[in-house]
């Protein structure tokens, strides 16, 4: 008898996902996170960071970080005749990898600089020198993850002579970046440009950055609940 009626709760289960799926109420829609967040310590440190930043002025919030972009990106999805494919061209070698490495705070201010290559501790310095530092106030507050360049000595002793606030972002929390929105509209207008020349590259990527308007960056800092 319990066999039975563990076959019909079963039954009747699979009925209700189905209805809820056909009305659109349910979907198949997964999420995918670092396993490492979900450490204990990870955890206590991304719930003080976030009780940290409710007490901060957002609109002195100034969120860094780097993207890797090339002269092979194109979109990834096209329309097309039913049973047939949509072709595009891309260069067959992977070119060398252009850096972008940018700013951005809520009132949709960037500071950026491109360069090929890595990201190292001196061309950070130098970025920091000649490009974001000039225009901070000293209320402004520099927020970046742990990548390596960004705890060298020379990055450390600059900014603590500028006097400017600077804060490491919890490890494994992109998520807490509003920059990383900003990455997936510059590298969308990328991949529609096709670029095929590495010295046009720069170029469109400043016209990339004409695209991004103060209303993205609000929801940008929305989505990651630095917004209300």
């Amino acid at each position: 008898m319990k066999s039975l009626i563990n076959l019909v709760c079963m039954f009747v289960m699979k009925q209700s996902t189905r209805q809820l799926l056909n009305s659109g109420i349910l979907t198949r829609k997964n999420l995918f996170m670092p396993q490492s967040r979900s450490v204990p310590d990870v955890r206590e440190k991304r719930r003080n960071w976030k009780k940290h930043m409710s007490e901060r002025d957002i609109n002195h919030l100034v969120f860094l970080d780097e993207s890797g972009v090339n002269i092979n990106m194109t979109r990834h999805y096209a329309r097309a005749w039913k049973n047939r494919r949509a072709v595009d061209k891309t260069p067959l070698n992977t070119p060398c990898n252009t850096t972008v490495l940018s700013s951005i705070r809520l009132n949709g201010d960037c500071a950026y600089t491109v360069y090929q290559g890595g990201t190292t501790a001196e061309r950070f310095a130098e970025y920091l020198k000649t490009k974001l530092l000039p225009t901070l106030s000293e209320a402004d507050i520099i927020v970046m993850d742990n990548m390596r360049s960004h705890h060298a000595k020379v990055v450390k002793q600059l900014l603590d002579s500028s006097k400017v606030t600077y804060l490491y972002l919890p490890p494994y929390s992109p998520d807490l970046n509003p920059i990383e929105k900003m990455w997936s509209k510059l590298k969308a207008f990328l991949r529609k440009e096709k670029i095929r020349i590495a010295s046009e590259l720069p170029s469109a990527i400043s016209k990339g950055f004409l695209t991004i308007r103060p209303k993205d960056c609000i929801g940008w800092f929305h989505s990651c609940n630095y917004v209300q």
